[in-house]
């Protein structure tokens, strides 16, 4: 095993010679540029700065190399290899950002060559190619994008730390987010927020049953395989961009805003829209630290366009917020292809080891104390996540007072939640009122008023009740221990980077 360790340097330190004595005497090779841009780094940039930060410092003849990406990709795994082998960073780690970093320095380099008049563009970014009029097709511009993301995540996972004189001075948001939310809330809304690419959703107030309907979606003839859900695609980009609350319309005014393209960090609203797509899961792969990418088609998604389904999103958030499911297995992203609402409802199955969640547990309600926020609300094929709760949130107490139990509606509910659904003209991700919600859900409205009827009437009876229903309504309320043994490190969301325009 050494053996076979030491000979893998020895070739890549030969490639490494032959790579640099290719490249132009007065440029430095493409990796010493990427290591030296995060060696010197005294005001701890971000990962995804650093990567353009390289390819800034590059000359001509570097990036018009015709160079394999298998061949940059050995040089930088050389390169960061020789450098950091002291640090005890993994050298699959290593390798795995040099493939990504190659694949986004091969692919520049093929459309540097259609450049203006084929001269070297210096300050390379998606806003300045298309300014420039360089020819570049729009899907190009959006792999591009994706491939400096991808290539800033693995970056993330080698980097040394980051020493801060002012520890709000990076992440002030985020840390924000973190102390004045729920674990799980906050990892919904950074879902959200990195989902629509926007940070000033955080604040924003929920939909209610007043809200219209996003347009522009439609349906095929022919459902999703299994029968229950439906198959949808964008008929109308702009229209539904132009409706859309988390895109171009803002109800308070009704104006239509422009694209958020000029934002450095943030990919551009208008190529990434979002709808519902029933069996629509982040796409990720089986890598230990794979980010949840919701910019890239999964294989279980029934449109062709980008989207997830409830599920995904709240195994997302779950993941984004380091919630671990079982408190002896690490926190996966391939995970989110394996969880569906049902298993969220009855997380203490054990029949697959993969779905045994015991970091999801029932609790006992009644008029005192019920729903909360952060709690999991699920049916078979339902899966939400409680934000706001007010005072009486299943509107129990009120009841329990007036010898009512039996007459608790919906219309007495007083929470709201984050969800992804086909609701609103199919609009997906979306944070909601309760009432909105379950006026048109009538599985979770029939459970849940059943649910607050029982923990009503065994309350008179000063017996608590246990969030889950059985047998005519079967629904469950779970929460989450949120104990240091079901906490781990948070899954990274594919240009989440974003969220950082509001620090």
């Amino acid at each position: 095993m050494q053996l076979r360790k030491i000979n893998k340097q020895i070739i890549l330190f030969g490639l490494s010679l032959f790579l640099i004595s290719c490249a132009d005497k007065k440029g430095s090779s493409t990796s010493e540029t990427i290591l030296q841009a995060v060696q010197d780094d005294p005001s701890c940039s971000r990962s995804i700065d650093l990567v353009w930060k390289s390819i800034y410092a590059l000359d001509e003849s570097e990036v018009l190399m015709k160079l394999s990406s298998e061949d940059v990709s050995a040089q930088i795994a050389y390169d960061f290899l020789k450098t950091w082998e002291s640090r005890g960073i993994e050298e699959e780690q290593i390798e795995a950002f040099a493939d990504k970093y190659s694949l986004f320095y091969s692919r520049l380099a093929e459309i540097q060559k259609r450049s203006v008049q084929g001269k070297w563009v210096k300050r390379v970014s998606l806003i300045e190619f298309e300014s420039l009029g360089s020819g570049l097709e729009e899907l190009e511009l959006e792999e591009l994008h994706l491939l400096a993301f991808e290539a800033a995540e693995e970056l993330d996972n080698i980097r040394p730390s980051c020493e801060l004189t002012d520890p709000l001075s990076k992440g002030r948001f985020i840390d924000e987010l973190k102390r004045n939310n729920h674990p799980l809330v906050y990892g919904a809304k950074k879902v959200m927020m990195t989902a629509y690419q926007d940070c000033k959703l955080a604040d924003k107030a929920p939909l209610n049953h007043k809200s219209h309907g996003v347009e522009g979606i439609a349906e095929y003839p022919e459902g999703y395989p299994d029968g229950v859900g439906s198959r949808r695609y964008i008929l109308n980009r702009d229209l539904l961009y132009n409706t859309h609350h988390y895109y171009g319309y803002r109800p308070l005014t009704g104006r239509i805003l422009a694209s958020n393209n000029n934002a450095s960090l943030c990919l551009d609203q208008k190529k990434y829209l979002m709808i519902y797509d029933y069996g629509g899961k982040p796409a990720t792969s089986t890598k230990a630290n794979s980010s949840l990418n919701m910019f890239r088609n999964a294989v279980t998604a029934a449109s062709p366009d980008l989207g997830t389904d409830c599920s995904g999103f709240v195994f997302s958030a779950l993941a984004s917020a380091g919630l671990k499911l079982n408190p002896d297995k690490k926190m996966v992203a391939s995970h989110v292809y394996m969880i569906g609402a049902n298993n969220l409802r009855t997380p203490d199955s054990q029949y697959n080891s993969i779905v045994y969640m015991p970091c999801l547990q029932k609790v006992s309600m009644n008029k005192q104390s019920n729903l909360q926020s952060g709690d999991i609300i699920s049916t078979r094929y339902h899966t939400v996540i409680v934000g706001r709760v007010g005072s009486d949130p299943l509107g129990i107490k009120k009841a329990a007072n007036k010898n009512r139990c039996s007459k608790i509606s919906y219309k007495d509910f007083d929470y709201d939640l984050y969800h992804s659904d086909p609701g609103k003209g199919a609009i997906g991700i979306h944070h909601i009122t309760s009432y909105g919600h379950l006026r048109h859900s009538s599985g979770m409205r029939k459970g849940l008023e059943a649910l607050a009827q029982k923990i009503c009437a065994n309350s008179l009876k000063n017996k608590s009740t246990l969030s889950r229903l059985n047998k005519d309504h079967k629904i469950s309320i779970v929460r989450h221990k949120n104990t240091p043994e079901c906490k781990g490190p948070e899954v990274s969301l594919t240009a989440e980077t974003c969220l950082s325009e509001c620090d």
